[in-house]
């Protein structure tokens, strides 16, 4: 990670979460995720949108066969499974919503982030074998690029205890110390102050900006002065940890050690078409490590 100006923690805003939003298709995965969202605003007094996305479908028809997909019927199932006892008694005790819109995942999220001035988005994956295992499926790094507020990805074999009471215990911040990452500092030190969690500030000093022991040196010099700021403002215990390596492995690595329950990251911001083609470029940092991590992973546009 490159290490480029920081913002002054003095002009992050208020750690609040007034409006989560979770998105649902419905799968055992999802609702590990819904069930995640709902402990986390019934623990910081949050109201919670629940949302099923119906992307268009072409209907094909000929002579001998009738279509095979009903815009109605479809609304339809979508409704009955918002009222499946399972959801129900997960939403208890939580001010809620529950919504079923067409088009794509992508648009909607979009559409309803800005109406309902969300502050967390929530989704599901099926696991760790790629983006495409996302319950959003082709749309996931879509969503995680242009999504204007912070997305929370839960894979399915979380703790059950977790959903349950929504703290965290260990949380792990790695930060290049961008906007991006400062922006997502408010929230990893909001989501550990809430929970009193276990919080960790790493940074990954990459191998291609070490071509000198000296330079070496001096970046770990440089880092650890800006995680001992940051660490000074935050006004809760912390722990600061400075590696080399790439910073994938490295970030994955320092989880398991951290024994992570939340990883929380800054994701550069990109707008218009540059983020739409964006969203295609494989592999990016915040990417690979929901792709991989064992936790839920917090990225934070910045």
């Amino acid at each position: 990670m490159a290490a480029v100006q920081s913002v002054s923690l003095s002009s992050l805003p208020e750690f609040k979460l007034n409006h989560i939003l979770a998105a649902t298709d419905f799968s055992e995965c999802s609702l590990h995720a819904l069930q995640q969202a709902a402990a986390i605003a019934r623990l910081h007094g949050s109201d919670l949108l629940v949302v099923h996305a119906i992307a268009p479908q072409p209907i094909i028809q000929n002579a001998m066969e009738p279509a095979g997909w009903d815009l109605g019927d479809v609304r339809g199932q979508a409704r009955e499974e918002m009222t499946k006892k399972e959801i129900v008694e997960m939403l208890a005790g939580v001010p809620h919503w529950t919504m079923v819109e067409n088009g794509d995942l992508q648009d909607v999220l979009g559409t309803l982030v800005k109406q309902r001035e969300i502050s967390l988005v929530v989704v599901g994956t099926h696991g760790r074998s790629g983006f495409k295992k996302l319950l959003i499926g082709s749309l996931a790094e879509k969503i995680l690029r242009t999504t204007e507020c912070a997305v929370l990805t839960v894979g399915p074999a979380e703790p059950a205890a977790l959903f349950t009471h929504g703290k965290f215990e260990s949380v792990l911040f790695a930060t290049d110390f961008s906007h991006g990452s400062m922006q997502a500092l408010l929230f990893a030190a909001g989501f550990a102050k809430e929970s009193h969690a276990r919080l960790t500030l790493l940074h990954v000093v990459e191998d291609s900006s070490v071509t000198a022991l000296y330079i070496h040196k001096q970046l770990v010099e440089e880092a650890g002065k800006r995680l001992e700021d940051i660490a000074r403002g935050l006004g809760i215990g912390s722990e600061r940890k400075i590696v080399t390596g790439l910073p994938i492995d490295e970030i994955l690595r320092a989880a398991d050690s951290a024994k992570a329950d939340l990883i929380v990251m800054g994701v550069h911001k990109s707008h218009g078409i540059g983020a739409r083609a964006a969203a295609h470029l494989p592999w990016t940092i915040a990417q690979s490590v929901v792709c991989r991590a064992k936790c839920p992973v917090l990225t934070v546009k910045g």
